[in-house]
């Protein structure tokens, strides 16, 4: 009984402590979410989880130089000619090599001072684990608080309270604010808790203070930008409630891998990990990236760290100025990257919380996206004028180009029953709403493929001049040609989407994303198994949505009348699907939906 006593009396403490709190200005969503979460066991368990593997991990690294450690007298010393990572000496001429390993360079020969202690690199050993810890808690950080926040959104949307929170006051600034600092709070706990280890790690290899602060606003802005993107998928009409969580994070992983990948081991089996391409992109939003300044600040010799060259981040440009040659220069950059994602995404945000039939972004808004995501890839692109090079990079950028185009039509192609609104009671609006090319380019309920059209012309618009100006003569014609029959395979593409949105199903919006991504990969699967070159065939290349690629390999004039035929067979492909969506739509204008 008198357990039962105290357990209440620490009840009842608590409760007050959280009434204190909540007559300070926080943000109530905030509160809610970490009323739910800040209970003393969780705190406890956090603490015990963090302390633990920071033990662990201080352990692992301690074990990484009993190799050494082992051996304490002079005489095994010279009978061993040992090689280490962490040993720091010179091996005597005419030296008999044979503890030498691959991985050990001339620097790396184990020697005692006249203490007969081991000389060991100890900035080394410290960077080591301060990369280490850095790259666990991306890891952590991103997948896990991703995790969190989709799973907690498939539950409010389940229970049905995330209905009841659009009914408040609050803004959706204001909420999903609160969900991003609260949901994860116990993870950031956790992160908090072995910042010491880490500060200390890094200070103690002579990494300045400013960088790692500077890490840390970088990793800080990837988790905001990465789980602001996990709430607008959260907040997608996708279904699969119950998958959402596992297939963020899971593409989280597959991100993280890759780019770690990339940056530590080289650029798909090369010693580079820039490739002057569109691709760069994801160097500036990956995080660890910043790393490799910190390794270069500590003025150990690249042969001896064998980890993240500052050389190849050197050579990052963009529309041919260097961004990555001082820490400066890419941290203003890298931030104004996340800015720039940060923004769009909570424009949809925005928009689908406050209605969630609506789509991600209006058409006026993706004009300007189109806009500013043609500035960011064609600058990468331009990153060296190599005529030589160019017609490849352009290809690049064509590819992706589609892919932002693919998921373009996704978030402008209105829902099943909004188009059926549209369509019938388009009559009511006044005289000067009711022009029907007017509402096709601007309107919200209207059917998206006229503005995926205006979208691509952005594109061509805007990668046409550089094209004439950058790309070798004979290869200009191709790559324009390339660059119009990709983009109206593309128009076939939306077309495609639209008309699947009118689909009498509720997971319609997958079947757009299966089917189009069906068109896209699978004929040049086929053609791969079937060993079709791309000189080869060329009217299906054509029908492809990477026609450059063909174009390139066959001379333009002898099969301009091939190019002719492609156009007239996608415009004519174009044409029967639209008039599928007006028949559909006129249909559903005089009888009722469902």
């Amino acid at each position: 009984m008198d357990k039962l006593t105290k357990t209440i009396k620490k009840t009842n403490a608590i409760d007050r402590a959280w009434e204190k709190v909540d007559r300070l200005p926080w943000n109530p969503q905030l509160l809610r979410e970490l009323k739910g979460r800040f209970k003393p066991i969780n705190l406890i368990v956090s603490g015990v989880i963090s302390i633990f593997s920071q033990i662990l991990f201080y352990i692992f690294f301690l074990s990484k130089l009993d190799n050494i450690l082992q051996y304490r007298t002079s005489q095994e010393l010279k009978e061993l000619r040992l090689f280490d990572r962490y040993c720091l000496g010179t091996p005597p001429e005419n030296f008999a090599n044979y503890g030498y390993s691959g991985n050990s360079t001339a620097d790396n020969y184990c020697v005692t001072d006249l203490s007969n202690n081991w000389v060991i690199n100890w900035e080394l050993w410290y960077l080591d684990m301060f990369v280490l810890l850095g790259v666990i808690a991306t890891f952590g950080l991103l997948i896990v608080g991703s995790y969190l926040l989709v799973a907690d959104l498939a539950k409010e949307e389940s229970t049905g309270s995330l209905n009841f929170i659009r009914l408040s006051t609050q803004s959706a600034n204001s909420i999903f604010l609160g969900k991003i600092c609260g949901v994860p709070s116990l993870l950031y706990l956790i992160i908090l808790l072995a910042m010491p280890l880490h500060l200390f790690a890094g200070m103690s290899a002579d990494i300045p203070i400013s960088f790692i602060l500077g890490f840390y606003t970088i990793l800080i802005t990837a988790c905001f930008c990465c789980y602001s993107l996990a709430i607008l998928f959260g907040l997608a009409n996708v279904g699969m409630i119950n998958f959402k969580a596992f297939l963020v994070s899971g593409s989280v992983l597959g991100i993280l891998i890759l780019m770690t990948n990339i940056w530590f081991y080289g650029f798909f089996g090369s010693t580079s990990q820039i490739s002057k391409t569109g691709f760069d992109w994801w160097s500036l939003v990956y995080p660890n990236t910043f790393l490799t300044y910190l390794v270069e600040a500590t003025h150990l010799p690249q042969k001896v760290v064998q980890y993240l060259p500052a050389t190849n981040l050197e050579k990052l440009n963009f529309y041919g100025f260097a961004i990555g040659y001082n820490v400066e220069t890419y941290f203003a950059v890298a931030l104004a990257n996340y800015a720039l994602c940060i923004y769009w995404i909570w424009q949809g945000i925005d928009r689908k919380f406050r209605d969630n039939t609506a789509t991600f972004i209006n058409k006026k808004q993706s004009y300007l996206l189109t806009l500013s995501v043609c500035f960011v890839f064609q600058g990468l692109t331009l990153q060296k004028i190599d005529t030589e090079m160019m017609t490849s990079d352009y290809l690049v950028l064509q590819f992706i180009m589609s892919c932002f185009c693919l998921g373009l039509m996704l978030i402008l192609s209105p829902q099943r029953q909004s188009l059926y609104d549209w369509a019938r009671y388009r009559h009511l609006n006044n005289r000067r709403d009711r022009s029907l090319w007017k509402d096709l380019i601007w309107g919200e309920k209207s059917p998206a493929t006229v503005a995926v059209g205006i979208n691509l012309l952005i594109i061509l618009f805007y990668t046409t001049p550089a094209i004439f100006l950058f790309i070798k003569e004979q290869e200009q014609m191709a790559t324009i040609w390339g660059f119009i029959l990709g983009l109206t395979i593309t128009l076939l593409y939306a077309s495609i989407v639209q008309m699947m949105f009118l689909l009498n199903n509720k997971r319609r919006g997958i079947l757009a994303l299966v089917t189009i991504v069906s068109l896209m990969i699978l004929p040049l699967v086929v053609m791969g198994i079937f060993g079709i070159q791309t000189g080869e065939m060329t009217l299906v290349w054509l029908f492809t949505f990477m026609p450059t690629v063909a174009l390139t390999s066959s001379g333009i004039d002898s099969i301009f009348g091939t190019i002719v035929i492609a156009i007239l067979g996608q415009w004519l492909a174009i044409g029967l699907c639209n008039l599928q969506i007006d028949r559909q739509l006129k249909k559903a204008s005089l009888v009722g939906s469902d």
